[in-house]
């Protein structure tokens, strides 16, 4: 590392390989400190398509897409730890980007009255092009009454905002049929997998249209859990005369999964407490009412009833093309086929290996996701993106 102010001249040739020359530096006294010294032929490239969730999918044009990285550990993204860019008529974007060692990148699809998409990758090689296609969903906004906003199906309330909050703008996903809206993967700041029940996108907005993130004071969420996913719901504890869960929030900046400080509880359409006597029907389907996740929140964002697993898993493999070859800069994914879930993306190292947190096979008689069905073989769907190709 060099400290100090800096002069740096380079001259050399440009090819296939990257620069060949000579790097000159000078340090002159100051406090400054130079880090690092890249050229685009050490970056990343991320490139891909993104789409609306209409029938049939069209291309989405417009979207903003954001690749970023917080290389220093501030919790800002300045300089080139960002880059944006929009997306053509084909809703296709390419963004050059220069990852830092160690550190997770983030990428997000953002479009005006859709869910924000946001993947992330912990490492990203120098030199590979990582494949991300995304289906933005559509998002509902919630004028506020009287502090409520309520959405027209009746799936996502809020209540008790704060006055300046003028309008909601947000949607409820079934992990079930929609895990690929899911921000991040299904892992938590602690690595342990996640077993998602229900989750919600929000954002606020003020008079003037100015986002609101921290709303000062505690606000009441719920969101309805499909019935698909009941059998994914317990209770923390016994005794409290409510069925406690957990809630995690997805936090932007370090792209990952935070517990709450407090827990929820499951109330049904008319806004009572269930027993805990009701878990059962519940969890096998025949509990005949609505079923609700509730908690107290204090900021907007993606909120969710999560389910800790922390024994799990590792799918490892290695990426070869048809000669035999390792590929390096491939993106993997790995997604739960007898479970809903996925791992973050990885991207293959220059020997092409890959490893990806899975939801591991139960014992005889273990129950580990907490579904009621004991001693269950799980199994994962490899996908493999690269150079465009699936």
């Amino acid at each position: 590392m060099l400290q100090g102010s800096q002069k740096v001249s380079f001259k050399g040739l440009s090819t296939d390989a990257g620069f060949v020359g000579t790097l000159r530096v000078k340090v002159l006294p100051g406090k400054g400190v130079f880090s690092s010294f890249s050229s685009p032929s050490f970056g990343a490239t991320f490139a891909g398509a993104a789409s609306v969730m209409t029938v049939p999918p069209a291309p989405a044009e417009g979207v903003t897409v954001t690749v970023r990285s917080d290389f220093n550990g501030d919790g800002t993204f300045k300089g080139r730890e960002i880059r944006t860019a929009l997306t053509g008529p084909d809703g296709k974007y390419e963004i050059g980007f220069v990852p830092a060692k160690g550190r997770s990148v983030l990428l997000d699809f953002s479009l005006d009255r859709h869910a924000t998409s946001m993947k992330v990758f912990p490492a990203v090689q120098p030199g590979s092009t990582v494949i991300n296609n995304v289906a933005l969903a559509d998002t509902e906004v919630l004028p506020v009454v009287g502090g409520t906003a309520r959405s027209s199906d009746g799936k996502l309330v809020l209540d008790q905002l704060p006055a300046n909050v003028a309008a909601v703008e947000g949607r409820v996903f079934d992990p079930r049929s929609e895990s690929n809206q899911f921000p991040g993967g299904f892992v938590d700041n602690r690595n342990n997998l996640l077993v998602s029940s229900v989750f919600a996108s929000l954002q606020a907005t003020d008079d003037s249209g100015n986002v609101i993130r921290k709303l000062g004071a505690q606000s009441i969420l719920r969101m309805r859990v499909s019935s698909d996913s009941w059998s994914t719901l317990g209770d923390l504890r016994s005794g409290t005369g409510k069925i406690d869960v957990p809630l995690f929030s997805f936090n932007e900046t370090t792209g990952q999964w935070e517990r709450a400080a407090s827990d929820g509880w499951l109330e049904d359409g008319a806004g009572s407490i269930i027993p805990e006597s009701e878990l059962t029907a519940i969890r096998d389907g025949s509990y005949a009412g609505s079923v609700y996740a509730v908690g107290n929140i204090d900021h907007l964002s993606y909120w969710n009833v999560d389910w800790p697993v922390e024994s799990h898993g590792c799918v490892q493999g290695t990426i070869v093309d048809e000669n035999g070859n390792t590929v390096s800069g491939a993106t993997v994914r790995v997604e739960g086929v007898t479970y809903d879930g996925s791992a973050f993306p990885v991207v293959t190292g220059t020997d092409g290996s890959f490893c990806a947190d899975v939801l591991r096979s139960e014992i005889p008689g273990e129950d580990l996701d907490g579904d009621g069905t004991p001693g269950e073989t799980q199994q994962v769907r490899v996908i493999v993106r690269h150079g465009g190709c699936d």
